[in-house]
């Protein structure tokens, strides 16, 4: 599921929440079903003609394999 607002032509901001099974291979031939939820802060925001900022805040669980949370930023060139 995502949604996304644009307060303006040059910014958005949107939410980004999933939730599904992942196989997950344990070695030796044995492979679990675990539970995945994702859940994400988007954003993009124009710094000039061709170019924009982005970013993201996400933190994602894996069952009781691993939980996961980050953020990045990078710079997105328009062509």
């Amino acid at each position: 599921l995502r949604g996304t607002w644009y307060p303006n032509e040059t910014a958005s901001l949107g939410v980004i929440v999933s939730r599904g099974d992942e196989a997950t291979d344990l070695g030796a031939g044995v492979v679990a079903l675990a539970e995945v939820r994702s859940f994400a802060l988007v954003g993009r925001m124009q710094l000039g003609r061709g170019y924009g900022l982005t970013g993201a805040l996400s933190h994602t669980r894996q069952g009781s394999f691993y939980t996961r949370t980050g953020a990045s930023v990078g710079v997105q060139r328009d062509f």
